[in-house]
């Protein structure tokens, strides 16, 4: 995913500025040109625009803890977290980062690894609409094949994340994958 913002970046003339909690990870990324920074604090120090992908809720939440300790200046920030979430999680972070003055999208993004590899992911993205128009050109054909608008509440996105996870639970068939086994790994 990151690579291929990169690639549309540079033909653009600008560049990816990353960041990883294991920095070794963006190596690839490194040697296409992007720019590695040791946190999120230096990412947000030179980037306007601040896409997030963790593992869990938790780390989501130690970042914008990270950000708010650092002092940095927020104001007109827009962070997109395409991580699957809590719905509670995204207002939460929503309603920190815009007491700093910062826009936040939910992002959450619907498709397996190699699907990230070939750009062709769905995003659901909630948040400013205006917002979301702005980043589109970003991801479709990059990053993502389509967005769907879930529109301002940043709940509404991290919800269609859960329930496409629960339509798929529902549908798992036979003593190999049940739905006990699935939602295990959720």
């Amino acid at each position: 995913m990151a690579l291929n913002l990169h690639k549309k970046l540079q033909s653009h003339g600008a560049s990816l500025t990353f960041s990883n909690r294991t920095l070794s990870k963006g190596a690839t990324l490194e040697k296409a040109g992007a720019t590695p920074k040791k946190n999120i604090v230096e990412v947000a120090q030179v980037c306007d625009d601040i896409f997030t992908m963790v593992s869990a809720d938790t780390v989501l939440l130690s970042l914008v803890e990270e950000l708010l300790a650092s002092g940095t200046d927020l104001k007109d920030k827009t962070f997109v977290d395409c991580s699957t979430i809590h719905p509670d999680t995204a207002a939460s972070v929503s309603e920190t980062l815009r007491s700093a003055g910062a826009i936040f999208v939910a992002a959450p993004v619907f498709g397996a690894n190699p699907v990230a590899q070939a750009g062709r992911l769905i995003f659901a993205m909630a948040g400013s609409r205006t917002t979301i128009e702005r980043l589109e050109p970003l991801i479709i054909d990059v990053m993502g094949r389509k967005v769907i608008n879930m529109g301002e509440d940043v709940k509404k996105s991290p919800m269609l994340k859960v329930t496409g996870y629960v339509s798929h639970a529902g549908e798992a068939k036979g003593p190999s994958c049940g739905p006990d086994l699935l939602l295990s790994n959720m």
